[in-house]
């Protein structure tokens, strides 16, 4: 918790070139009414998994004493290197993704999406402002197999495009195995509008995961019933 601050996180490597990387779970709170910062950018060669809670969640994680402050603001996050993993409960003003590999999980607002290049790791739809995607070379976007059992795929939700790019050269659809998907990103959007960056599931891929699906539902109840 902090008062008036802006805290800056960044994850490098060490000295002899080591990243040791890991998992963090906690709560950023204010501890009085005033307005705190937290900021992060990944820039090591390794990975590095975040998961930020809403004050009033913080029991469900085992942090006491902080359910009645207000939380902090997230800022930044800017990935240029290596593998970065963020749950967040709170709303994200930019996100910005120059490199290395972004999974962003979160059901709150991010204020500014950019995207110059990287791999995407889907982890549900995000809901933004502004999507901006400036990327000089294709931008891989990762699909689980759970994903891909849909037909069509909502990447970004936005509610203001900043500039035009044709989606299927700006980025490339992979499973979690490397494999290329194929398929089609569709843009339905124009410049200074609202729209969604949607990936359309080609068909082999949606029966692929169904079965792929079935067979693990009956691979547990076997056990269930051993």
């Amino acid at each position: 918790a902090g008062i008036n601050v802006a805290e800056r996180f960044v994850f490098q490597n060490a000295a002899d070139g080591s990243f040791k990387g890991g998992d963090f779970k906690g709560v950023f709170a204010d501890f009085s009414t005033s307005s705190s910062t937290a900021n992060f950018t990944m820039n090591g060669d390794g990975r590095q998994s975040v998961s930020i809670y809403k004050a009033a969640n913080g029991a469900s994680i085992g942090i006491s004493g902080v359910a009645e402050k207000s939380d902090m603001q997230i800022d930044n996050v800017n990935v240029t290197k290596g593998e970065f993993i963020l749950n967040s409960e709170l709303a994200i003003n930019t996100v910005s993704l120059d490199g290395g590999s972004l999974k962003l999980t979160t059901s709150e607002k991010v204020g500014t999406l950019s995207i110059g290049g990287g791999e995407l790791v889907y982890g549900g739809t995000i809901f933004a402002d502004t999507l901006s995607v400036s990327a000089a070379d294709a931008v891989k976007v990762v699909f689980s197999s759970e994903d891909l059992a849909s037909h069509d795929i909502i990447v970004v939700d936005f509610e203001y495009l900043s500039d035009e790019f044709d989606a299927n050269s700006a980025l490339v659809a992979f499973d979690e195995n490397g494999n290329e998907l194929g398929g089609e990103f569709i843009l339905n959007g124009s410049v200074g509008e609202g729209g969604t960056l949607v990936y359309n599931v080609p068909e082999p891929c949606v029966t692929a995961a169904l079965l792929g699906m079935i067979a693990l539902a009956t691979a547990i109840a076997r056990r269930k019933k051993s």
